[in-house]
């Protein structure tokens, strides 16, 4: 768990990288506070409920980031083929079922008394998800659905 913690400081110093490169526009609300509140949120859940359902939620995250950030590799290399990456709106649909899967896996530690995880950690799980699932899907439609003005 603590080194998942450490990824995500790594990941919240992308933030610290794009400002410093003077590369605001990919500074945005979703962005900060997805980063800023992973670092929070990894470092509560390492001190305060780790073990397997923690783990299951870490292990999704760095599958997801690992698609994402293929993707990313592919189009910085090969730029050519930018365009012709058809999945890069699926990169966000990957995300978003991500925060779906993980809203489902906490219900339990809500709704059933007899559950061995932390009723705050399950809860704060539950609805940080319910957040980063509108956070994306609201930038889903910004980026892909709403005609774009010429």
């Amino acid at each position: 768990m603590w080194m998942y913690h450490a990824l995500k400081v790594v990941d919240l110093m992308e933030t610290l990288f794009f400002i410093l490169r003077k590369k605001n526009n990919q500074v945005s609300f979703l962005h900060v506070y997805h980063h800023a509140g992973m670092v929070l949120h990894t470092a509560l859940y390492a001190k305060f409920g780790p073990g397997t359902h923690t783990v299951v939620a870490g292990s999704l995250n760095c599958l997801v980031h690992t698609v994402m950030y293929c993707y990313y590799f592919m189009t910085h290399m090969w730029p050519e083929y930018n365009h012709k990456l058809w999945w890069k709106k699926h990169v966000t649909h990957v995300q978003m079922f991500q925060f779906f899967l993980l809203m489902l896996q906490n219900l339990p530690t809500i709704l059933w008394k007899d559950c061995q995880y932390p009723v705050i950690l399950g809860g704060e799980l539950f609805i940080q998800n319910c957040v980063l699932f509108t956070l994306f899907a609201n930038f889903y439609v910004k980026a892909y659905l709403k005609k774009k003005s010429v």
